[in-house]
């Protein structure tokens, strides 16, 4: 007869290599020192990637970053997806406190002037928005998660739809251009043949 994968298998040292117990290392295991074991390897490679695209700033963005991260090393990488993981029930908790689904927002400006006076100076900060998670229909998330991520997908919808709109304007315009182009070619070419027509009859 198998054993039993719950937190008391789990929780054996002998144990922390088994990949049913991937979501139970990422919660309850130190991560840090012990990258190599299931789920703590998946995670901390998707911390690691994730800070390598974070630009170097004279704030604590990274380090804001990074523990926002660290505490939802739950989410990455499917550690927790699957019926055959055992799943602790602090995972409830965690979904309150740490969800997976969250914005990290990176504002990265940087703004010289030597002499500027009278002059306006506009700012504009680029934000990077990130959704770090597993499958929503697997976690289980709240309702007000959900909303979240159906929100941050409308968003993401209606930009891409915007942007097919601009493209497609900006090929009409250069549609109309080529157009007018040719037309006014044509015209030139006909009143150039004219004009040698006249002067080989006046000859």
């Amino acid at each position: 007869m198998s054993e039993i994968v719950d937190e008391a298998f789990c929780a054996k040292e002998e144990n922390k290599t088994d990949e049913r117990c991937s979501c139970y290392n990422t919660i309850f295991r130190d991560c840090e020192t012990e990258r190599g074991i299931p789920g703590c390897k998946e995670a901390m490679q998707y911390v690691d990637d994730t800070l390598a695209n974070i630009p170097e700033t004279v704030g604590p963005h990274k380090a804001v970053a990074r523990l926002e991260l660290m505490q939802r090393l739950y989410c990455p990488a499917r550690v927790c997806v699957g019926t055959d993981k055992y799943k602790p029930p602090i995972m409830d908790d965690l979904r309150k406190t740490s969800p997976c689904g969250f914005k990290l927002n990176i504002c990265l400006q940087n703004t010289e002037i030597n002499t500027a006076l009278d002059t306006e100076v506009f700012s504009e900060c680029k934000i990077n928005e990130n959704f770090i998670g597993t499958d929503p229909w697997e976690l289980d998330f709240y309702d007000e998660e959900k909303d979240e991520i159906e929100e941050n997908q409308s968003n993401k919808d209606e930009r891409m739809e915007l942007r097919k709109k601009e493209l497609e304007e900006k090929q009409k315009q250069r549609d109309e251009d080529a157009k007018k182009f040719n037309t006014m070619l044509a015209a030139f070419g006909l009143v150039f043949l004219c004009i040698v027509i006249l002067v080989v009859l006046l000859k």
